[in-house]
């Protein structure tokens, strides 16, 4: 996870699960690069949709994994 936005993003899901649209607004971000974002931190397993089968009003929040992470680098 090298990209400052894709950090960025999982900081602020951190604290509350949001929509795409919120994350591109917090972060002044386009929400096609928000949703790349989101996508590529799905990949890894890093973020969640907590109601996938939602077109519209998609949640993300970061997965437990990704919790312990954070936690890891924190400590270093």
């Amino acid at each position: 996870m090298t990209s400052l936005h894709r950090q960025k993003i999982v900081h602020l899901l951190k604290t509350k699960p949001m929509m795409p649209s919120e994350i591109a607004t917090e972060l002044n971000l386009s929400r096609p690069q928000t949703t790349r974002h989101l996508k590529e931190l799905e990949e890894r397993s890093l973020v969640i949709c907590l109601n996938p089968d939602l077109r519209k009003g998609r949640f993300y929040t970061v997965t437990n994994d990704c919790v312990k992470i954070m936690k890891m680098l924190q400590e270093d």
